[in-house]
């Protein structure tokens, strides 16, 4: 991480955007985060970075250090990427089950392109159960772990790659809030996917209540401002959606399962003091990578048809 975060603290490119969603260039300000201004178009709502990373800079985040951040709760500057994401693998599986339940309920078993598949954890479930499974991700490490682990050939490429109306189901899970253009995604979405295909999105809900009236700036999706470009709400995805061909189907709050190192972890940002105390008690205990089923209502689940 720290050859990240030394790119990071040091002058960086950065590129002037127009709105994803509507195309307008009229903006309000809501933060400046690490130097990063975090604005809302006045005309769609959409809360966006301006100006943000060049996309060649964005890309240069997601390495091994990205997915294994040891400084993640140590820092607030290095509050990027995970603390160990690999070996959070069975946390990470218990939120994506459900979402393929529910996917299942709408679908049969079928093509299945993941979208930022990262280390291939959702792909290898859905493998299981007779899916066949696509995978786009940019990062090597990410790529080289899911076919050694997996057996799963998950590819840095584009969407338009793969032929039109080719898969039953697209996931972009915890994806489209890191994409430079979004809209453009969506609708590469939309042209390989079957008619009446599924789309289904996980992101964070920056207009959810304990975001817009009591967390605001001290958000920790906030603070990724780096790898987030964009912060959608319900609102302003339900609507990029519709233009870019999709009929929302249902909408749930994701529920998340961490360690308590997790989540003592991101709530030393607000009383470090306190939850510094707190962690070395249950470090004592020797409970610290012990999961629990969290929900704080500001990430959402999108199922929407084509």
């Amino acid at each position: 991480m720290r050859k990240i975060i030394g790119e990071f603290m040091t002058k960086v490119a950065k590129v002037f955007v127009n709105c994803n969603l509507c195309g307008k260039n009229d903006t309000e300000l809501l933060y400046v985060i690490k130097g990063f201004r975090i604005v809302k178009c006045k005309n769609c709502g959409l809360i966006y970075v301006n100006p943000r990373l060049t996309k060649k800079d964005l890309v240069k985040i997601y390495n091994e250090d990205y997915f294994k951040n040891k400084e993640l709760y140590r820092r607030e500057k290095e509050y990027c990427g995970y603390l160990d994401y690999v070996k959070d693998e069975k946390n990470i599986k218990a939120v994506f089950i459900p979402i393929l339940d529910n996917i299942e309920k709408i679908k049969p078993r079928g093509r299945i392109l993941d979208v930022g598949a990262a280390t291939g954890f959702f792909l290898h479930l859905a493998k299981e159960r007779g899916w066949k499974v696509h995978g786009i991700e940019i990062s090597k490490y990410a790529r080289d772990y899911a076919r050694k682990r997996f057996k799963i050939n998950i590819q840095d490429c584009k969407i338009t790659k793969f032929k039109k109306n080719f898969f039953d189901v697209v996931v972009l899970l915890d994806v489209i809030e890191h994409l430079p253009n979004p809209r453009q995604t969506l609708e590469d979405v939309n042209m390989v996917l079957k008619k009446d295909g599924l789309l289904v999105l996980i992101t964070p809900d920056s207009e959810s209540y304990i975001v817009k009236f009591l967390l605001k700036d001290k958000w920790l999706e906030f603070k990724r401002v780096r790898e987030h470009p964009h912060f959608f709400s319900a609102r302003t995805l339900i609507r990029m959606l519709r233009i870019t061909g999709f009929e929302v189907l249902r909408i749930d709050s994701v529920e998340r399962v961490l360690t308590i190192e997790e989540v003592i972890g991101n709530l030393k940002f607000y009383n470090k003091p306190i939850f510094n105390f707190i962690f070395r008690f249950v470090k004592f205990l020797g409970i610290e990578e012990r999961g629990i089923s969290v929900n704080p209502h500001y990430k959402i689940t999108v199922y929407a048809k084509k």
